[in-house]
């Protein structure tokens, strides 16, 4: 036997073997301990590693240059649609005043 459990298929005893169904070694952790666990992971991390620091990092030098960089798209976008109605408005004018005076002058 192999220093963490079987190796081989022979060293396996064989009324585990021969069973039809999986080998249930314990009963599942109940919701409420999930729970509790979850918290006191979550408060280790806070309390003995530098974990505030670095989300604070990461606003800093991610979070905060992707909203700039989305207000920059978003008013670039509005100026070139803006822009673009402005130009198609000028140009649907042109086209009336000139059909006007080709109508005006047939």
């Amino acid at each position: 036997m192999g220093p963490r459990g079987p190796i081989f298929r022979e060293e396996v005893p064989s009324e585990l073997m021969n069973q039809k169904e999986p080998h249930k070694f314990s009963e599942p952790l109940p919701e409420w301990a999930k729970a509790l666990i979850g918290i006191a992971v979550i408060g280790a991390l806070v309390k003995w590693t530098p974990i505030l620091e670095l989300m604070t990092g990461f606003i800093y030098f991610c979070l905060i240059p992707l909203i700039a960089l989305a207000s920059v798209s978003v008013t670039a976008r509005s100026v070139f649609h803006m822009i673009l109605g402005s130009w198609k408005g000028a140009v649907e004018q042109m086209n009336r005043a000139v059909e006007e005076k080709l109508k005006n002058a047939a």
